[in-house]
């Protein structure tokens, strides 16, 4: 029978909530009667907020249940088990995101005002909407869409990076195989003698998709000469 974790996967979502798990005393009513003096009993509890929105706050039991799938439940200690195993071990709250103090377009009043607010990030800040955005002042709308134009900036860089990446990489490949098996004159006239578009159309032959971006025709040739080597064919003849 699959178990709580194995059936429940966190939604994205989750990661823009501010949740907290602590211990709490509730007063046991049956046990306080029966000794004719109150009775607390140590609880777990579940605090979980929306950044900004303070109105909006659930307060439960840790191992209460949260949802079923079919007869299996799931707690709020199941549901943010990462931030339920960081309280279990005496460690801080999990903030998943880029921290305010990489956002360039905040000033240090803005930060301090907005972690005031419990904002932490800046995917929880490019998020905020209703409420929540007016919570933040004068100049949050200004803030948040700043935020969002900077994620999706990153989001856009980080393309950049992945495809430099690999280029790099390949590059080491070929300057490794170049070092036992150099390239013949033969083999890069016939590559050099291809268009862009072919040498493209070519990589797309052997990898079943063309190369992203823009790179040069130098390290076409040289994608084209690595795939050939280790696949051999008469596509380029």
């Amino acid at each position: 029978m699959a178990t709580s974790e194995e059936l429940f996967t966190p939604h994205k979502a989750d990661a823009l909530l501010i949740v907290k798990f602590y211990h709490d005393a509730v007063q046991n009513k049956m046990a306080s009667h029966k000794a004719g003096r109150p009775v607390f009993d140590d609880i777990e509890m579940c605090e979980i907020n929306l950044p900004a929105d303070r109105a909006r706050t659930l307060l439960v039991p840790a191992h209460a249940e949260w949802t079923r799938f079919g007869t299996t439940r799931v707690t709020y200690a199941e549901r943010f088990k990462n931030h339920y195993a960081r309280f279990k071990a005496d460690e801080g709250p999990i903030v998943e995101g880029t921290p305010l103090s990489e956002a360039p377009f905040l000033s240090m009043g803005q930060k301090a005002s907005l972690k005031a607010l419990q904002v932490y990030t800046i995917e929880q800040l490019a998020s905020l909407t209703g409420q929540a955005l007016k919570n933040i002042g004068a100049g949050g709308l200004a803030s948040q869409q700043q935020a969002v134009a900077y994620l999706a900036k990153a989001s856009g860089t980080a393309d950049v990076v992945d495809m430099q990446r690999q280029i790099d990489e390949l590059r080491q490949q070929l300057a490794d195989a170049s070092s036992a098996q150099p390239l013949t004159t033969d083999v890069t006239g016939i590559y050099e003698s291809m268009s862009v578009d072919d040498l493209k159309d070519h990589i797309a032959s052997k990898t079943g998709s063309k190369p992203r971006g823009q790179p040069s025709a130098a390290t076409l040739i040289a994608m084209c000469y690595e795939l050939d080597r280790e696949t051999p064919n008469e596509d380029a003849a």
